[in-house]
């Protein structure tokens, strides 16, 4: 998987499969010495906007079918797979006018402020409604107050100044993406 090229808005590894939850112990126990009758995993897989979501689909589903076959219980129990969810990738280019107005916008709110300088593109490896409209041909840019590292954390944060920054920002590109009324 990752088969487009690393750029500026792609990072090594942020195409990757998390493994984010694992459910698998004796019913309402959670105990080392339990063996569980069933096991459950649970991943994010996170992959390029240019990319098929079948072919995924089917690398990862082989990849799973060879690992089995090399396992006596698991070629006699092999493991089930479905897909609950998908996020397709989205990507707007940072050259796009869309993403020069909300770069200035974010730039223009933070002057004077400690987050003063050169607003940046990152990549931002999560599900958004971004790639909903991306993948119908609408340019989408994503902008947030906060670290990325505290976006859906325990005990989620970021500063009242980053909120209204951000505020700002948005009210900014309205006004020079749509004009003002």
């Amino acid at each position: 998987m990752g088969r487009e090229p690393d750029g500026p808005t792609v990072r090594k590894g942020q195409f990757t499969i998390g493994l984010n939850v694992v459910d698998g112990a004796a019913h309402g126990s959670r105990n080392v010495a339990f063996i569980p009758g069933r096991t459950t995993f649970e991943y994010a897989i996170f992959y390029p906007p240019a990319t098929d979501v079948s072919e995924i689909r089917s690398e990862i589903a082989r990849t799973v079918r060879d690992i089995a076959r090399k396992d006596p219980w698991l070629r006699v129990n092999p493991p089930r797979i479905d897909w609950p969810m998908h996020y397709p990738g989205g990507r707007t280019d940072r050259d796009h006018p869309l993403c020069r107005t909300v770069r200035a916008a974010r730039e223009q709110a933070a002057l004077g402020t400690s987050f003063t300088g050169p607003a940046d593109v990152l990549p931002f490896p999560s599900a958004t409604d971004l790639t909903w409209f991306t993948a119908a041909g609408i340019p989408a840019v994503g902008l947030g107050p906060g670290a990325q590292a505290m976006a859906h954390a325990v005990d989620e944060r970021c500063a009242i100044d980053e909120m209204v920054d951000a505020a700002k920002a948005y009210a900014v590109t309205a006004i020079e993406w749509c004009g003002a009324a």
